[in-house]
């Protein structure tokens, strides 16, 4: 078999080279990838399948349109011969794994591939056609969490086999994101590494040349600009003592009469707007950003990140935030457009900014994408079940409570979007925090699909999930499920499930799913979300069960695995992975609901004596969970959200 290059894009190289991979896997067949020379494509003696974007294959009367931004591919095959076309070059690469997929094949999370073959696969004979558009445009996933280098770029090659388009690359330099791993943060059982911020460097420089062979669209920065524009460096959330010039404190937001760091944190520092130079300093990185980073699709222009920290002084108490920021969004495409730069520019709906401008709006939308990031949401119910949406409450500077209906969050949105009708979409956290309080995985995964089948009546085009990029304990379906919803949005939340399952774990994987779901519904996300109060005796008496939960789940899972070593099929490896890695979760749900239980009773020393029990264990263990349990970020948030004593608190 021939595969036919019609154009020399690296990603459409690289999509030739990945079919052939998995085709001689499967067939043990000679394929050749051969270079789109005119000779080539109408030579008619040179059987095969021709790969390239909708400019490339026009003369084939492709339905495709070309898109720089709008995933679409076609695929037709007969008799072996026949074309994979795609509306860019990431669609390409996405019209392989979808044929991979209809072949056999599936990729239930970034350690694990697997052939389910339908049928004796004969190349010469192979008959496939599939024509696909994208539900939705932004279809991402967002840097968070404590990773190695590995753990993000394994994130990135699996991204386009669930058609993933987009990664997020959250600061300027992202050193927080990978200093939490390789300092050992939180695991005194570890020894710390050495990691600088040219280390960070190199692992970002690394993941930009994964995102341009996928050519997937590439999100950046931020947080940060703030403080990077007065020139204090912006890493992350840590409090830092820094010794602020006169220059720079009257830049800064004047806050119960003083104007320092806010919280000695820069990230959280928010600038005087209504300084006759903040919005000169703010675009004056912006460029010179964009002018090292040109390669940038969609370039986010945050505030200050945390709220109540907005600036006092009579110039800016006399206009809303987000009128000023729109002034700032404003001056920022103007100095852009003078230097011929047209990245796209996110803004942000998100705490003081929930409140729309009264006044400004922005000169050229077509530059601007709007991003929604309800951040204190409850993912106990999803966007499905909303009803009656209020009315937004009043803005008081430094005095908001944050929302955490989806309704009242929702009404901030309907604000917005009658000043604003350009693109758009969510920004949203269900794998950032509050799946530490669902360790079934099944309610969040639920609350996930109906959000994103909600997002067209909320009038969203996408969603970019803020996570942690090691969140595949005790499985991953919630990511896995998210792609193919946002590529997908007919199929069905069972469908998917049972697709999950079967793929992870083979056919016993049936069984767990009623199991599973029985311990997500046992936990409460608002519990460990802080969105309700912590002392709820109701919770501590429903989690009483988990302990037999466990004990059922530690059967089930010990007698697979022993019946996988027995066994022998190609797939062995992959089922065999996911229930080893399925074996920490009876031990793990035992010990945190006996500290979540002690916390609900009222009872913290009981909770923080049983928190060193769960502790110690996700520490001894981590190496084994290395890239499916962040456990910097699952103890870090017990500490924050759940109140809890800090971490590590007795190695100190």
């Amino acid at each position: 078999m021939h595969l036919i290059l019609c154009n020399t894009h690296e990603t459409i190289q690289f999509a030739a080279e990945e079919l052939k991979k998995y085709l001689q896997k499967i067939s043990f067949s000679s394929i050749q990838i051969l270079p789109a020379t005119v000779e080539n494509l109408k030579n008619s003696k040179v059987a095969g399948i021709s790969l390239g974007t909708a400019d490339d294959l026009i003369h084939l009367s492709s339905d495709v349109k070309s898109s720089n931004i709008d995933d679409a591919f076609e695929i037709k095959i007969h008799s072996g011969s026949g074309y994979l076309c795609g509306s860019n070059p990431r669609s390409v690469l996405f019209a392989v794994y979808a044929l991979l997929r209809g072949l056999g094949y599936d990729w239930p999370n970034p350690q694990t591939e697997i052939y389910l073959p339908k049928s004796d696969l004969k190349l010469d004979e192979l008959h496939f056609h599939q024509s696909q558009k994208a539900a939705t445009r932004h279809r991402g996933i967002v840097l968070e969490g404590a990773n190695s280098a590995d753990n993000v770029l394994d994130i990135i090659r699996w991204m386009p086999k669930l058609y993933y388009n987009s990664y997020f690359i959250q600061f300027q330099t992202p050193y927080y994101f990978f200093a939490n791993w390789y300092l050992h943060a939180e695991n005194s059982y570890l020894s710390p590494q050495s990691f600088s911020e040219k280390d960070a460097i190199r692992i970002k420089n690394a993941i930009e040349l994964e995102l341009k062979k996928r050519d997937l669209l590439y999100h950046a920065v931020g947080h940060a600009w703030t403080s990077e524009s007065i020139g204090i460096k912006g890493l992350g959330w840590n409090p830092e003592s820094i010794s602020l010039t006169s220059w720079q404190q009257e830049h800064l937001a004047l806050i119960n009469g003083q104007r320092q760091l806010f919280n000695d944190i820069t990230l959280n520092t928010n600038l005087c707007y209504s300084h006759p130079e903040s919005a000169e300093l703010f675009a004056n990185q912006v460029l010179k950003y964009m002018q090292a980073n040109p390669d940038t699709d969609f370039l986010h222009i945050w505030l200050a990140d945390g709220y109540n920290n907005i600036c006092e002084c009579p110039n800016c108490t006399s206009i809303l935030p987000s009128d000023q920021y729109i002034d700032i969004l404003n001056h920022l495409d103007h100095v852009l457009t003078e230097h011929n730069i047209p990245v796209k520019l996110v803004f942000l709906v998100y705490y003081d900014l929930l409140w729309a401008p009264q006044t400004q709006r922005l000169h050229h939308p077509e530059r601007f994408v709007l991003m929604f990031a309800p951040i204190s949401r409850t993912f106990e119910s999803s966007y499905a079940d909303i009803s009656n949406i209020p009315a937004p409450h009043d803005y008081q500077r430094n005095q908001i409570a944050i929302p955490h209906s989806v309704e009242e969050n929702l009404s901030y949105l309907k604000e917005w979007q009658k000043t604003f009708s350009g693109d758009s979409f969510v920004f949203d956290y269900p794998l950032g925090r509050a799946h530490y309080g669902d360790p079934g995985y099944l309610k969040i995964a639920r609350t996930i699909y109906h959000d994103i089948r909600s997002l067209s009546k909320l009038g969203l085009n996408g969603y970019l999930s803020c996570q942690e990029q090691r969140c595949f304990f005790p499985h991953a379906l919630p990511n896995y499920l998210m792609g193919r919803t946002l590529w997908d949005n007919t199929l069905s939340f069972e469908e998917i499930c049972q697709e999950f399952f079967l793929h992870s774990y083979g056919q016993q994987g049936l069984d767990l799913i009623p199991l599973l779901e029985k311990i997500s519904y046992t936990f409460n996300t608002d519990y460990w979300n802080r969105v309700i109060d912590h002392y709820q005796p109701w919770y501590g008496q429903q989690l009483a069960i988990v302990k037999e939960l466990a004990t059922t789940l530690d059967h089930l899972v010990q007698s697979n695995l022993a019946g996988i070593a027995e066994a022998s099929c190609r797939n062995n490896h992959t089922y065999f992975t996911n229930w080893q890695t399925l074996s920490y979760l009876p031990e793990y749900i035992r010990l945190l609901s006996i500290c979540l239980a002690a916390k609900a009773d009222g009872n913290d020393p009981a909770a923080n004596e049983a928190l060193k029990g769960f502790r110690h264990y996700v520490q001894k263990h981590e190496y084994n969970l290395q890239s499916s349990l962040d456990v910097f970020r699952v103890l870090n948030l017990a500490h924050l959200y759940i109140e809890l004593e800090k971490p590590n608190a007795e190695f100190s």
